[in-house]
């Protein structure tokens, strides 16, 4: 059975999109990290003077999902296809067959007085059996100013007792 995308929490959408917005793909089942290449995932917009110009970015594959955070920040007020290919291969070697796309529009550049919203957490919320020496990655669904990022903001707290595990950021 081929995979294949979620589109409820495959985002970016709509029409008001940051311009550091990362982009994820969320599949029904996990992926073959290797099957992602530059190819794989296409994020472009039209350009009067250049025609369709494609966005560089780095793609990173996290089981389910896989993350495009574009190298520089997109332009505002303009329109971006996202086309996964459909050579992508889930654990058993199934392509997803269709190549799978979307569009979403950057919002107008005016004051970013959006906070920050988590996107995405590995391990997933209320995951189980978790080895106790997993890193553990948050996608927010913009660009963080790394300093605000640190051992105060970002704390590991164990279920039972509410006792904070030690780790560094």
């Amino acid at each position: 059975i081929p995979p294949q995308v979620l589109p409820l929490l495959t985002l970016p959408t709509g029409t008001t999109v940051g311009i550091n917005a990362a982009i994820v793909v969320t599949f029904d089942e996990a992926m073959q990290s290797w099957t992602f290449t530059p190819q794989s995932i296409r994020v472009s917009y039209e350009s009067v003077t250049f025609g369709t110009v494609t966005i560089l970015g780095d793609l990173q594959p996290y089981g389910q999902m896989v993350l495009f955070q574009p190298v520089d920040p997109l332009l505002y007020s303009t329109t971006y296809a996202v086309t996964v290919s459909g050579s992508v291969e889930d654990l058993a070697g199934n392509k997803l067959g269709q190549p799978y796309t979307w569009q979403f529009t950057t919002k107008d550049p005016d004051v970013d007085i959006e906070p920050p919203h988590v996107f995405s957490t590995s391990p997933t919320v209320s995951a189980t059996d978790v080895s106790v020496t997993t890193s553990i990655f948050v996608t927010f669904d913009e660009k963080m100013l790394s300093s605000s990022i640190t051992s105060t903001s970002m704390v590991l707290t164990e279920k039972i007792g509410s006792v904070n595990v030690p780790g560094s950021v």
